[in-house]
């Protein structure tokens, strides 16, 4: 049985932890989930930057997700942690990447619409696995609004035609 991993991921409104375990199938499971909602979008979105509160609650609620992750004995090698358009568009990103890694230990990287795109559908995909053929097959429009940015990808027969951020 290979190691569970864990994906946390920054968003606009919340930081959330899953974590994931091959399945003797070779699909992966969701063996754990955890949510908390922050402000960054609102910070970011008014402001332009993140501020020390939002950032003293972003540092919590990732102590909190490490000891999470230190439940279930996952490496670091084994944690993926990403940050989509709040931190990508703050000023003082590089300052609170920084801090955060300094803090908690977690490396953040952070992503570009285009990849955050590529990640939606890639969830879109595993979630409807069952359709995934079919939807590969027909012309389809995935749009996700967020709480920071919205993203749209059409294809044509299952193939990437547009994606836009």
């Amino acid at each position: 049985m290979k190691s569970p991993e864990a994906v946390i991921e920054i968003g606009s409104t919340g930081i959330r932890l899953m974590i994931c375990e091959l399945s003797p199938q070779s699909s992966w499971e969701t063996a754990d989930f955890s949510e908390q909602p922050v402000s960054l979008g609102r910070d970011v979105f008014t402001n332009g930057t993140v501020s020390r509160d939002t950032l003293l609650q972003c540092l919590r609620i990732l102590n909190r997700f490490r000891e999470q992750i230190a439940g279930w004995k996952i490496d670091n090698e084994h944690i993926t942690v990403i940050a989509t358009s709040a931190l990508r568009e703050a000023r003082n990103r590089d300052t609170i990447v920084d801090r955060i890694q300094v803090k908690t230990g977690f490396n953040i990287r952070v992503v570009n619409g285009i990849e955050e795109n590529r990640f939606i559908y890639l969830a879109v995909l595993e979630v409807l696995r069952r359709d995934a053929p079919r939807i590969q097959r027909q012309n389809t429009v995935i749009l996700e609004i967020g709480g920071g940015s919205t993203e749209i990808m059409l294809f044509e027969q299952g193939k990437m035609a547009a994606v836009h951020s």
